[in-house]
Parts: structure tokens; C-alpha cells; sequence
């Protein structure tokens, strides 16, 4: 969303000039906010089946995926 009517029209014109670019940019949070649940998702399945991770997910990626249970489910 645009604070201020330059921020908007910036926006309205990089639609009209570039509408391929527009449309990644707008796509873009939703693919991110989906590979931070593939992330968080694959280190619980590792979590909960007793399995050594070799990684740990960051707190921004908890976040991004909305989901703040990082760990093995009881």
C-alpha cells in the first residue's frame, strides 16, 4: 500500500511501463512467505521424527511464514 501520492503514482506507472515487473513485485511477499513454510515445515518433520537438523531456521523466517511453533510437536 503507498504512504504517499508519489509512492502511489511511482507504483500506477511502473504498471503502465513494465507490467511484467509489476506483476513480480506483487507476487513476490506471497513466494517468499511460501518457501519460509517449505523451510519451517521441513525442519519440524526433521524436529518431530527425531533426526539431527542441520539447520535452524531464523526468527525472520518464522515470521514470514506466520508460524511461530519452531519445534516437535507433543
Amino acid at each position: 500500500m503507498a504512504h504517499t501520492i508519489s509512492e502511489r503514482r511511482a507504483r500506477e506507472r511502473l504498471k503502465e511501463l513494465d507490467p511484467k515487473a509489476w506483476r513480480e513485485q506483487q507476487q513476490r511477499p506471497r513466494k517468499e512467505r511460501m518457501h519460509a513454510r517449505r523451510i519451517v515445515d521441513l525442519w519440524n518433520k526433521r524436529a518431530q521424527a527425531g533426526r539431527q537438523v542441520s539447520f535452524f531456521p531464523t526468527i525472520a523466517t518464522a515470521i514470514t511464514a506466520k508460524d511461530s511453533n519452531l519445534g516437535p510437536a507433543d
